[in-house]
């Protein structure tokens, strides 16, 4: 027997039930009770007078729960027969799944592993489906439930789990539709649906079927109509009548919107450089997979899609995918070109692997976003959308990256972004490469950036900028911290990255240790190392605590070292002391010579000094001061440090001979204590009479401005001056 043949024979049956049903329903007798199987019974009469038997299905999924008014089955020897509605426990209630004859047969160790059988294919008629779903007729169908992995064993692309058990309708064939007509079995509002084969979750409850989908206007809805060989109603309609139509689609219907979409992981990267993809994950009723062209945006897709809405999904079905609102996301892959992004040639079409999409339908939040892998001729592509003179500092690109698209309301409002191993030509500078590079295009400009490992211990730094028309390119970075300069030298600074087709340059402010605020500096970065200079006033702090107003001159390269110059201003009232120094591993060390007199508070006095300070050791003084005093004068080593910027120390030694009658003479060492504000002289002798000694402390008063001195003592009980 043909599959057709046996197709007429099933419809011969549903119709021969129905009429047997009116016959036998007006014969007057106890002993017949006419049952038409294919007519669903009613569920609430049946559990209020508790006449429902669960099927022992355990063996072949334990996941659903099914049942059957218990005078409809029949024990048999190798399992049961059913004849009538097959009823499921759902997340909505107990439903109605098919009506029909089916067997529950056992294997060879008794187990119940076959359920399989004749009944009607048809969609839940619950949820939002209850009101708005229209069957052309009754469709029977060759009808088998089993596990999710049973059915992904014939096809793997099947959205299914594998302990979830389901459905499998397979209708009996139909005459083919003539080519200029579209046509189906199901409409739900204005939307046709068209298949062969139909699988039923009863859980949910949800469908899946490979078939057809079109739209119409509700003007042009079409009408359910017989064919004259006596198969069942179908929907038929001119082609041209239909506003949008897809063929060799699997769509899916959840009454719960239990189809989860998850958007595609990309690389942190990516994320990064776009500020977020914002893919977000979200439940579904509408399912859709295929080659899919959308509505609003011109890109196909290629991929499993989800759409919901917050107006109900039955306005999608009314409004279609052109005026109505909704979300869609969809991972697959994706084509797009010059009708999307204006930017590309009107011959380019770019294709997008491993790819996420989702686009946002409503009045008040337009957009369409969604990033993928791209393989291609990147020197072909830049070449033909930025134009070959853009890319002659481009000496590389890679073939493969990540790609982000966004665009708004309108198609005039699109960014893009390409995840992309290229390198820059940078005049001088050969020895830096880039990682997690990236071009963004938008309506206005051609941006490009990436990090870039600067060498000489700079490390990584973020760069981002522009590419013109010309080939030109400027890209800034920040560079923040300790910048090297060989043997364990470093200034702390903040600088401003400059790179473009005439090089690689530096500028901002560095920190000489000790300082309290920054010098301006600018410089480059070649292949030969980092040179930087600059001058600037700054206080510097001294390891003694001495902080002192500079005015310095440095000059930092990685091949030399660290070099300082200028002149600082020190408590001692003369001109700024010039000075010059270098920066080590211990930190900064200046050096400069004091000529001239120096203010000392009682008088000023000729001084040839030499500053050695340091931000480990401070701000050391020494050198010879002229003494211009009778006896105890003359030209004399003096040592000391500079304590704050207003105050000074220096010491100093000399010795006299000094004779005070009618002591034996002494020769005691006279000491010094110079300042800002007083120069103090103080010596100690011992003096001895009448077998007795004490040590007694000399005073001096000088006349700074004739040189003389009074030098007094009292040894016992009068004072003796000289």
């Amino acid at each position: 027997m043909t599959r057709l043949n046996a197709s007429y024979i099933r419809i011969f049956l549903i119709k021969s039930a129905f009429l047997a049903a009116l016959f036998l329903a007006s014969c007057k007798t106890e002993e017949i009770e006419p049952v038409n199987i294919f007519e669903e019974e009613n569920l609430e009469e049946l559990i209020s007078n508790g006449e429902t038997t669960f099927l022992p299905l355990d063996d072949i999924c334990g996941e659903n729960t099914l049942f059957v008014n218990n005078s409809r089955i029949n024990a048999l020897g190798d399992g049961y027969k059913i004849k009538g509605t097959i009823f499921s426990e759902s997340a909505i209630g107990s439903i109605a799944v098919t009506n029909g004859e089916f067997d529950l047969l056992r294997n060879a160790s008794g187990k119940i592993n076959s359920f399989e059988g004749y009944g009607t294919a048809q969609f839940p008629k619950a949820g939002f489906l209850n009101d708005a779903l229209v069957m052309a007729d009754i469709f029977g169908s060759w009808t088998e439930y089993g596990s999710g992995d049973i059915f992904r064993e014939e096809d793997e692309s099947l959205p299914f789990m594998d302990n979830q058990c389901y459905f499998r309708f397979t209708l009996d064939p139909f005459s083919s539709f003539a080519e200029d007509e579209a046509g189906g079995l199901a409409m739900i509002k204005n939307t046709l649906f068209d298949y062969d084969q139909l699988y039923y979750d009863p859980t949910d409850p949800a469908v899946f079927f490979d078939g057809k989908m079109h739209q119409y206007d509700v003007k042009e809805k079409p009408q359910a109509t017989a064919n004259k060989n006596g198969e069942p109603k179908r929907y038929k309609s001119k082609k041209q009548k239909t506003k949008y139509s897809i063929s060799d689609v699997r769509i899916g219907l959840s009454l719960n919107d239990n189809f989860l979409f998850r958007p595609l992981e990309f690389s942190d990267d990516l994320e990064n450089t776009v500020g977020g993809t914002n893919f977000e994950p979200f439940g579904a009723g509408f399912y859709m997979s295929g080659r899919i062209g959308l509505k609003k945006y011109p890109l196909i897709f290629e991929g499993e899609s989800f759409i919901s809405s917050q107006l109900g999904l039955t306005q999608i079905f009314d409004l279609g995918f052109d005026e109505a609102l909704y979300r869609r996301a969809a991972n697959g892959k994706i084509f797009f070109g010059h009708e999307l992004l204006e930017i590309l040639p009107l011959d380019l079409e770019i294709e997008l692997g491993r790819a996420t999409l989702q686009e946002n339908i409503d009045l008040n939040d337009l957009f369409l976003r969604f990033a993928g892998e791209y393989d291609m001729d990147t020197k072909d592509f830049f070449e033909r959308v930025i134009g070959k003179e853009a890319t002659k500092f481009l000496p590389s690109a890679s073939r493969n990256g990540q790609m982000y698209v966004n665009i708004g309301s309108k198609l005039s409002e699109w960014e893009f972004y390409m995840m992309n191993q290229y390198q820059l030509e940078i005049p001088g500078l050969t020895k830096t490469t880039l990682q997690k590079q990236y071009f963004h295009f938008t309506p206005q400009r051609v941006a490009l950036g990436g990090e870039m490992n600067i060498p000489f211990g700079l490390g990584g730094t973020e760069v981002k900028g522009e590419l013109n028309s010309d080939g030109s390119f400027l890209l800034y970075g920040t560079i923040h911290g300790d910048i090297p300069f060989g043997n364990d030298v470093a200034l702390k600074g903040e600088l401003t990255l400059e790179v473009s087709n005439k090089g690689a340059f530096l500028y901002g402010m560095v920190n000489l240790p000790g300082s309290v605020a920054g010098i301006e500096v600018k410089g480059q970065i070649t292949d030969e190392g980092i040179l930087l200079e600059g001058r600037g006033n700054v206080d510097i702090k001294f390891a003694d605590g001495a902080q002192l107003a500079a005015n310095l001159h440095v000059k930092a390269s990685t091949s030399e070292g660290v070099f300082i110059n200028g002149s600082l201003m020190t408590p001692l009232q003369v001109a700024a002391v010039a000075v010059q120094g270098e920066l080590s591993a211990r930190g900064l060390m200046l050096a400069g010579e004091i000529h001239g007199k120096v203010d000392f508070g009682v008088t000023k006095l000729q001084s040839d000094l030499v500053l050695s300070a340091s931000t480990w050791g401070g701000a050391e003084i020494s050198g010879m001061i002229d003494v211009p005093l009778q006896v105890i004068g003359g030209r004399m080593e003096a040592y000391g440090e500079i304590l704050t910027k207003n105050t000074f120390k220096l010491g100093a030694s000399t010795t006299a001979t000094l004779g005070f009658d009618p002591f034996p003479k002494v020769s005691p060492s006279v000491n010094f204590a110079f300042s800002e504000k007083e120069i103090d002289i103080s010596a100690k002798a011992e003096f001895c009479a009448l077998g007795e000694c004490v040590d007694a402390g000399i005073k001096f008063n000088p006349n700074w401005s004739t040189g003389h001195v009074e030098i007094c003592v009292k040894p016992f009980i009068k004072e003796i001056c000289i």
